[in-house]
């Protein structure tokens, strides 16, 4: 634990956001992990029984760091180990949370399954997310063809932002990359996902220099990338739909 961030810290937190039907209390992020920069805020969640019971709390500052409460219930916590689409935060995120309060073992049973988590289970479901993100995905490529047609600027940066996220979702999902801070997750991704695909988020992010068009065509060889990263997944009905997309796609 960091010298700058006294343990009395957490233990204010505590009073804070406790309340009726509240079963545990966890710290996630860097401050949980020890890697806290001065800039690092306090990511608490509260875990209640039911829906019914959560409100969501406004967030707020204690000794100069913006302390944010999300509210979810047991049974949501545990579902997202059980999802893939999920399970690529959650797990990191459980596995190195601080436990604040506990007062069933929700946490302690939660950061077990965690630890002791394998991606194998989810193979079946990842492949399937992927799948499908793959082929909704085709939709802004589309999108993208319009608006370099019409000259759209505005509409061009609007659906090159939307594939940029879709295709590395794609790809984290599909190939399991656990990823433990949102500070790392790109880096994670095009480290999975190669070279080619690298070059071309890059370019899609306008990295590379050039126009809004140049970076909404870089999104769609960003797309062409993704779709070759993940073939092995492809199924006939999803290679349809991407064949058409990549057919199309503004070079």
């Amino acid at each position: 634990m960091s010298e700058e961030v006294p343990a009395s810290l957490f233990e204010r937190v505590v009073p804070l956001v406790d309340g009726p039907n509240i079963v545990a209390i966890v710290l996630l992020g860097s401050l949980a992990r020890g890697e806290e920069t001065p800039w690092s805020d306090l990511d608490v969640e509260r875990w209640f029984t039911t829906a019914t019971e959560m409100k969501e709390e406004w967030p707020r500052f204690i000794d100069g760091r913006l302390l944010m409460v999300s509210s979810r219930t047991v049974d949501d916590v545990w579902k997202e180990l059980r999802s893939a689409e999920r399970a690529i935060w959650a797990v990191p995120a459980y596995r190195t949370m601080r436990v604040l309060v506990d007062r069933r073992g929700d946490a302690a049973a939660i950061h077990a399954a965690a630890v002791a988590f394998d991606w194998e289970q989810l193979r079946e479901d990842a492949a399937h997310s992927a799948r499908l993100i793959v082929a909704k995905s085709a939709e802004y490529v589309f999108k993208i063809r319009a608006a370099v047609e019409r000259q759209d600027e505005s509409a061009a940066l609007h659906a090159e932002g939307s594939l940029i996220g879709r295709c590395a979702r794609a790809v984290a999902i599909g190939r399991g990359v656990l990823v433990r801070s949102e500070n790392e997750y790109y880096r994670r991704v095009c480290e999975t996902a190669g070279d080619a695909w690298t070059r071309a988020f890059r370019s899609s992010f306008g990295l590379e220099d050039g126009d809004a068009f140049s970076q909404a065509r870089a999104a769609c060889r960003l797309y062409t990338e993704t779709v070759l990263a993940l073939e092995d997944l492809l199924d006939a009905d999803t290679r349809v739909i991407t064949a058409r997309a990549l057919a199309i796609a503004p070079r």
